[in-house]
Protein backbone atom coordinates (compact mmCIF):
# COMPACT_ATOMS: atom_id res chain seq x y z
CA UNK A 1 0.00 0.00 0.00
CA UNK A 2 2.31 2.12 0.79
CA UNK A 3 4.33 1.91 -2.56
CA UNK A 4 1.15 2.39 -4.46
CA UNK A 5 0.66 5.40 -2.14
CA UNK A 6 3.91 7.02 -3.20
CA UNK A 7 3.49 6.14 -6.89
CA UNK A 8 0.49 8.27 -6.78
CA UNK A 9 1.96 11.03 -5.08
CA UNK A 10 4.61 11.23 -7.64
CA UNK A 11 1.72 10.74 -10.44
CA UNK A 12 -0.48 13.35 -8.99
CA UNK A 13 1.66 16.42 -9.59
CA UNK A 14 2.89 15.09 -13.09
CA UNK A 15 -1.07 15.14 -13.89
CA UNK A 16 -1.42 18.92 -12.61
CA UNK A 17 1.30 20.07 -14.65
CA UNK A 18 0.06 18.50 -17.74
CA UNK A 19 -3.10 20.03 -17.15
CA UNK A 20 -2.05 23.02 -16.39
CA UNK A 21 0.34 23.09 -19.74
CA UNK A 22 -2.74 21.73 -21.58
CA UNK A 23 -3.99 25.60 -22.85
CA UNK A 24 -0.74 26.75 -23.99
CA UNK A 25 0.26 23.58 -25.76
CA UNK A 26 -3.58 24.43 -27.60
CA UNK A 27 -2.65 27.90 -28.47
CA UNK A 28 0.93 27.42 -29.92
CA UNK A 29 -0.63 24.43 -32.11
CA UNK A 30 -3.31 26.74 -33.36
CA UNK A 31 -1.10 29.76 -33.75
CA UNK A 32 -0.93 30.63 -37.24
CA UNK A 33 2.01 31.85 -38.84
CA UNK A 34 3.69 34.57 -40.82
CA UNK A 35 2.22 34.16 -44.36
CA UNK A 36 3.88 35.95 -47.35
CA UNK A 37 1.85 37.20 -50.42
CA UNK A 38 1.07 34.06 -52.80
CA UNK A 39 -0.10 36.19 -55.71
CA UNK A 40 1.48 39.50 -56.68
CA UNK A 41 2.75 42.08 -54.02
CA UNK A 42 1.97 45.80 -55.14
CA UNK A 43 4.15 48.59 -53.71
CA UNK A 44 2.93 52.13 -54.31
CA UNK A 45 5.26 55.18 -53.29
CA UNK A 46 4.73 58.64 -52.72
CA UNK A 47 5.10 61.71 -50.47
CA UNK A 48 1.38 60.41 -49.39
CA UNK A 49 3.29 57.44 -47.78
CA UNK A 50 3.42 54.09 -48.51
CA UNK A 51 1.09 50.62 -49.09
CA UNK A 52 2.49 47.00 -49.62
CA UNK A 53 -0.78 45.38 -50.63
CA UNK A 54 -1.43 41.32 -52.03
CA UNK A 55 -3.05 41.23 -55.52
CA UNK A 56 -4.54 37.73 -55.63
CA UNK A 57 -4.29 34.86 -58.11
CA UNK A 58 -2.31 35.84 -60.96
CA UNK A 59 -3.22 38.84 -62.41
CA UNK A 60 -2.62 39.48 -66.22
CA UNK A 61 -1.09 42.24 -65.96
CA UNK A 62 0.65 45.01 -63.72
CA UNK A 63 -3.07 47.59 -64.74
CA UNK A 64 -5.06 44.63 -62.78
CA UNK A 65 -2.62 43.65 -60.39
CA UNK A 66 -2.50 47.19 -59.24
CA UNK A 67 -6.28 47.79 -59.46
CA UNK A 68 -6.93 44.35 -58.17
CA UNK A 69 -5.16 45.56 -55.15
CA UNK A 70 -7.06 48.23 -54.17
CA UNK A 71 -5.61 51.28 -56.20
CA UNK A 72 -7.21 53.60 -58.66
CA UNK A 73 -5.55 54.51 -61.61
CA UNK A 74 -6.10 57.91 -63.86
CA UNK A 75 -4.51 57.77 -66.96
CA UNK A 76 -3.47 60.51 -68.87
CA UNK A 77 -5.41 61.39 -71.41
CA UNK A 78 -2.91 61.75 -74.49
CA UNK A 79 -1.44 58.09 -73.77
CA UNK A 80 -4.86 56.44 -72.08
CA UNK A 81 -4.17 53.30 -70.59
CA UNK A 82 -0.58 53.62 -71.26
CA UNK A 83 1.12 56.41 -69.00
CA UNK A 84 -0.41 56.63 -65.19
CA UNK A 85 -1.10 60.40 -64.84
CA UNK A 86 -2.06 59.37 -60.81
CA UNK A 87 -2.53 56.32 -58.37
CA UNK A 88 -5.46 56.95 -55.76
CA UNK A 89 -5.26 61.11 -56.91
CA UNK A 90 -1.89 61.37 -55.96
CA UNK A 91 -0.67 63.82 -57.40
CA UNK A 92 -3.60 66.56 -57.31
CA UNK A 93 -1.57 68.96 -58.83
CA UNK A 94 -0.64 67.16 -62.21
CA UNK A 95 -3.46 68.12 -64.43
CA UNK A 96 -3.10 64.44 -66.73
CA UNK A 97 -3.37 66.13 -69.81
CA UNK A 98 -0.06 65.44 -71.17
CA UNK A 99 2.84 63.41 -69.90
CA UNK A 100 4.13 63.54 -66.68
CA UNK A 101 6.93 65.55 -65.85
CA UNK A 102 10.39 64.26 -65.13
CA UNK A 103 10.52 65.05 -61.94
CA UNK A 104 7.18 63.83 -60.66
CA UNK A 105 6.40 61.18 -62.54
CA UNK A 106 5.19 56.98 -61.75
CA UNK A 107 8.20 55.04 -62.19
CA UNK A 108 7.48 51.67 -62.59
CA UNK A 109 9.07 48.65 -61.42
CA UNK A 110 9.51 44.90 -61.22
CA UNK A 111 11.48 42.13 -58.73
CA UNK A 112 11.11 38.55 -57.95
CA UNK A 113 11.98 38.13 -54.13
CA UNK A 114 12.31 34.24 -54.56
CA UNK A 115 15.70 34.95 -56.35
CA UNK A 116 19.19 35.30 -54.01
CA UNK A 117 19.88 39.12 -53.71
CA UNK A 118 16.50 39.99 -55.35
CA UNK A 119 16.69 43.82 -56.16
CA UNK A 120 14.35 46.11 -58.37
CA UNK A 121 14.83 46.91 -61.50
CA UNK A 122 12.92 49.48 -63.89
CA UNK A 123 9.96 47.74 -66.07
CA UNK A 124 10.95 45.70 -69.21
CA UNK A 125 7.36 47.14 -70.67
CA UNK A 126 4.72 49.21 -69.55
CA UNK A 127 1.84 48.11 -67.15
CA UNK A 128 -0.72 47.19 -69.58
CA UNK A 129 2.21 44.55 -71.41
CA UNK A 130 3.76 43.32 -68.34
CA UNK A 131 2.33 39.88 -67.00
CA UNK A 132 3.60 40.06 -63.62
CA UNK A 133 3.99 36.17 -62.16
CA UNK A 134 2.71 34.92 -58.88
CA UNK A 135 5.30 35.52 -56.25
CA UNK A 136 6.64 38.71 -57.45
CA UNK A 137 6.56 42.21 -56.83
CA UNK A 138 5.72 45.26 -59.13
CA UNK A 139 6.51 48.75 -57.36
CA UNK A 140 5.18 52.06 -58.27
CA UNK A 141 6.84 55.38 -57.07
CA UNK A 142 5.90 59.00 -57.46
CA UNK A 143 9.34 60.91 -58.09
CA UNK A 144 12.44 61.09 -60.43
CA UNK A 145 12.32 57.60 -61.43
CA UNK A 146 14.76 56.44 -58.07
CA UNK A 147 13.70 52.97 -56.75
CA UNK A 148 11.46 51.91 -54.58
CA UNK A 149 12.72 52.24 -50.70
CA UNK A 150 10.92 49.29 -49.82
CA UNK A 151 12.87 46.05 -50.78
CA UNK A 152 11.16 43.14 -52.51
CA UNK A 153 11.69 41.00 -49.48
CA UNK A 154 10.15 42.93 -47.02
CA UNK A 155 7.45 44.31 -49.01
CA UNK A 156 6.16 40.23 -49.77
CA UNK A 157 6.12 39.64 -46.23
CA UNK A 158 4.35 42.07 -45.21
CA UNK A 159 1.60 42.45 -47.95
CA UNK A 160 -1.52 43.24 -45.98
CA UNK A 161 -4.97 41.45 -47.97
CA UNK A 162 -6.09 43.63 -51.00
CA UNK A 163 -8.44 46.74 -49.97
CA UNK A 164 -10.79 45.90 -53.36
CA UNK A 165 -11.35 42.15 -51.89
CA UNK A 166 -14.93 40.84 -52.95
CA UNK A 167 -17.83 40.77 -50.13
CA UNK A 168 -18.05 37.06 -51.22
CA UNK A 169 -14.76 35.98 -50.34
CA UNK A 170 -14.64 37.95 -47.09
CA UNK A 171 -17.36 36.29 -45.77
CA UNK A 172 -15.73 33.06 -46.85
CA UNK A 173 -13.17 33.53 -44.88
CA UNK A 174 -15.17 34.80 -41.98
CA UNK A 175 -16.85 31.46 -42.38
CA UNK A 176 -13.77 29.55 -42.38
CA UNK A 177 -12.39 31.54 -39.34
CA UNK A 178 -15.55 31.03 -37.37
CA UNK A 179 -15.43 27.28 -38.14
CA UNK A 180 -11.27 26.87 -37.11
CA UNK A 181 -12.17 28.65 -34.12
CA UNK A 182 -14.80 26.31 -32.90
CA UNK A 183 -12.80 23.61 -33.69
CA UNK A 184 -9.80 24.93 -31.53
CA UNK A 185 -12.06 25.98 -28.88
CA UNK A 186 -13.80 22.15 -28.89
CA UNK A 187 -10.78 20.52 -28.63
CA UNK A 188 -9.59 22.87 -26.41
CA UNK A 189 -12.78 22.03 -24.05
CA UNK A 190 -12.63 18.16 -24.50
CA UNK A 191 -8.66 18.22 -23.63
CA UNK A 192 -9.40 20.06 -20.32
CA UNK A 193 -12.53 17.81 -19.33
CA UNK A 194 -10.13 14.88 -20.22
CA UNK A 195 -7.44 16.34 -17.74
CA UNK A 196 -9.79 16.76 -14.88
CA UNK A 197 -11.47 13.31 -14.63
CA UNK A 198 -7.38 12.04 -14.52
CA UNK A 199 -6.77 14.28 -12.05
CA UNK A 200 -9.95 13.48 -10.14
CA UNK A 201 -9.92 9.75 -10.30
CA UNK A 202 -5.95 10.14 -9.18
CA UNK A 203 -7.54 11.89 -5.96
CA UNK A 204 -9.85 9.47 -5.37
CA UNK A 205 -7.18 6.27 -5.59
CA UNK A 206 -4.96 8.67 -3.09
CA UNK A 207 -7.61 9.09 -0.77
CA UNK A 208 -8.96 5.35 -0.86
CA UNK A 209 -5.05 4.33 0.02
CA UNK A 210 -4.82 6.38 2.65
CA UNK A 211 -8.26 5.39 4.17
CA UNK A 212 -7.02 1.61 4.34
CA UNK A 213 -4.28 2.68 5.80
CA UNK A 214 -5.57 4.36 8.37
CA UNK A 215 -7.70 1.30 8.99
CA UNK A 216 -4.87 -1.10 8.87
CA UNK A 217 -3.12 1.15 11.41
CA UNK A 218 -6.06 1.34 14.01
CA UNK A 219 -6.68 -2.45 13.71
CA UNK A 220 -3.24 -3.20 14.36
Amino acid sequence: MIRIARRLRVITPLALAALVGMPAAAVAETSPGASACSGVTVVVESSEGTTTRCAPGDPATATEALEAAGHEITWTKAYDGKVICRIDGVPESDTCAAMPPATAFWGFFQADPQKPGAAWAFATAGVSDVDPAPGTAIGFRLGDGALPQTSPEAAVASASPSAAASPSSDASTDAADAADETADDGSGSWALVAGLVLLAALVAAVALVAARRRRGETVG
